[in-house]
C-alpha cells in the first residue's frame, strides 16, 4: 500500500504531460492605464480654480508603466494547458505636475509634482489552448493577492497655505486581482513570444502618510471639510513578454 501510494506521488510531480514545463520564467513589460477618478477630480477642482495656470496636465494621474515577472509550472495539476504560480510586478504612473502664477491678488496659486506607484505580490493560474497552426496559442489568465500602492505629493511653493497642498508619501496595502488574455507563438521548445492584454482591480479607499489620510484638498481649503481621497491603482494593461521554459 505505501509504495503504491510513493508511486502514485511520483506519477502526479513527475507525470502529466511528456512536454510539460517544470518551471516557466515569464518576463512581461508594457503600457497601463490608471484609473485615478477621486484624485484627478479633487486636484483638477482646485487648479480650476486657480485661473492663472501656466503650465501642467491639472494634477491627472492617467497612465503609466508596468513590468513583472511570473514563475509558473504546469507540472502537479496534471492538466496540459493549465499552469499556476506567482507574480511580483512593479507599476509606475506619468508624472503630474501641477503650477500656477500668483496673478489673482487674492495669493493663491500652488506648484507641485505627483506620481503614484504599485508593488504587487500575486498567486494566479492560466490556461492556454493551442491554434490549428503550429506555435500559436492563446490563453486566459488570473490573478490575485496584495500590493502596497504609494500617491506621492511634492509640494514646493503653496501660495494658498498648508491647507491647499498636501505633501508626502500616501500609502495603502490593498488586495488586487487581475484577468488578461493572451497570444503567444513558440520561437523553440524553450522560448516563446507573447502579446497581453487585461485589467487591473487595485482599489484603496483611503491612502496614508503617518496616520494621516489624503484628503480632498479642495473640500479642505475651500469648504474646510476633511474628505479623504480614493485611490484607485486599476486600470487597463497591454503587454508584451518573453517566456522562457525549463
Amino acid at each position: 500500500m505505501r509504495k503504491t501510494l510513493l508511486a502514485a506521488l511520483a506519477a502526479i510531480v513527475l507525470g502529466g504531460s511528456a512536454h510539460a514545463a517544470w518551471l516557466d520564467v515569464n518576463a512581461h513589460a508594457g503600457y497601463t492605464t490608471f484609473a485615478m477618478r477621486a484624485l484627478n477630480s479633487a486636484n483638477a477642482s482646485l487648479y480650476g480654480y486657480n485661473m492663472g495656470a501656466n503650465y501642467g496636465n491639472d494634477g491627472q494621474l492617467t497612465n503609466g508603466l508596468v513590468a513583472g515577472l511570473d514563475l509558473t509550472t504546469q507540472r502537479l495539476l496534471n492538466v496540459q494547458g493549465l499552469r499556476w504560480g506567482l507574480r511580483g510586478e512593479y507599476i509606475q504612473s506619468n508624472l503630474s505636475e501641477f503650477k500656477t502664477d500668483d496673478t489673482s491678488g487674492y495669493d493663491i496659486g500652488a506648484q507641485f509634482t505627483e506620481q503614484a506607484s504599485l508593488t504587487n505580490v500575486l498567486v494566479g493560474a492560466g490556461y492556454s489552448l493551442p491554434f490549428a497552426t503550429d506555435g500559436l496559442s492563446m490563453g486566459l489568465g488570473a490573478w490575485v493577492g496584495a500590493g502596497y500602492g504609494v500617491v506621492n505629493q511634492v509640494t514646493s511653493e503653496d501660495y494658498s497655505g498648508p491647507a491647499a497642498i498636501q505633501s508626502g508619501a500616501y500609502a495603502a496595502i490593498l488586495p488586487v486581482a487581475e484577468l488578461e488574455a493572451s497570444v503567444a507563438y513558440s520561437l523553440t521548445q524553450h522560448v516563446s513570444l507573447s502579446l497581453t492584454g487585461g485589467w487591473r482591480w487595485a482599489d484603496a479607499p483611503q491612502v496614508s502618510s503617518g496616520g494621516v489620510p489624503l484628503y480632498n484638498n479642495w473640500q479642505r481649503w475651500y469648504n474646510t471639510v476633511n474628505q479623504p481621497v480614493n485611490a484607485d491603482f486599476g486600470g487597463a494593461t497591454a503587454q508584451g513578454s518573453v517566456s522562457y521554459s525549463f
